[in-house]
């Protein structure tokens, strides 16, 4: 049998039955997590740093940088495949947001600008706002709903099963995309950001890092 640790009345590691369980449960399983996936930027984009890890990270745009804030795009590298579920993650902006484009997008390293553009992408358009959709989905409706302003989270919702792209608001409910078109594609989680847009953002994803609870018959992304 396999054995986890733990500490004695006396202050020593004895062992403990539960195996791979009894580890887990006592923080001493030190297999990487899911939720420690770094950021990747896309084709184009220049000046984004980043800092932090295991499911909550910011990412700083340096307007200091020549051409830093335009036509940036990040992602996340775990793809979310088709039927696999409903999926949940936030962002949180800071500075004005004015052209932010948050949601999905397919075909990430094609080469191009503002989430590839020639990409296959969906999200919430922080000019107006709109939901974004490119073509052949709709744009869904927003409608009632500001643009986000400094320090405002969007959560992100994307079901896998029925390909739609909902947002939460500051936890408000805001809205469907249609996303039809999509089903059979994996998509991921990308912010892109145009010229002046924000000067960062926190991505929070993975279980115990989201600023919300997690919506019912979703999951957290990552895990």
């Amino acid at each position: 049998m396999v054995y986890g640790f733990q500490r004695s009345p006396k202050g020593l590691f004895v062992p403990s039955p539960g195996g791979l369980p009894g580890f887990q449960r006592q923080g001493l399983d030190q297999r990487k997590k899911s939720t420690d996936l770094a950021p990747a930027f896309g084709p184009g984009s220049v000046g984004p740093q980043w800092s932090g890890g295991g499911g909550k990270f910011n990412v700083v745009v340096n307007a200091a940088v020549s051409g830093a804030v335009a036509n940036a795009f990040m992602y996340l590298p775990k793809a979310i495949k088709p039927l696999s579920g409903a999926w949940y993650w936030e962002v949180q902006v800071y500075g004005s947001g004015s052209w932010a484009l948050i949601g999905i997008a397919d075909n990430i390293l094609n080469p191009g600008f503002y989430m590839g553009y020639s990409s296959i992408n969906y999200g919430w358009y922080n000019s107006g706002p709109a939901a974004w959709a490119k073509s052949p989905a709709t744009g869904g409706d927003l409608t009632g709903f500001a643009a986000m302003g400094a320090g405002d989270t969007l959560g992100v919702l994307y079901n896998s099963n029925t390909a739609t792209l909902s947002f939460l608001l500051n936890n408000v409910y805001s809205g469907t995309s249609d996303t039809t078109g999509i089903a059979s594609n994996p998509m991921y989680p990308t912010v892109a950001i145009q010229i002046g847009a924000v000067t960062s953002f926190d991505v929070r994803f993975g279980a115990g890092n989201t600023k919300y609870s997690l919506p019912n018959g979703f999951k957290h992304y990552g895990t």
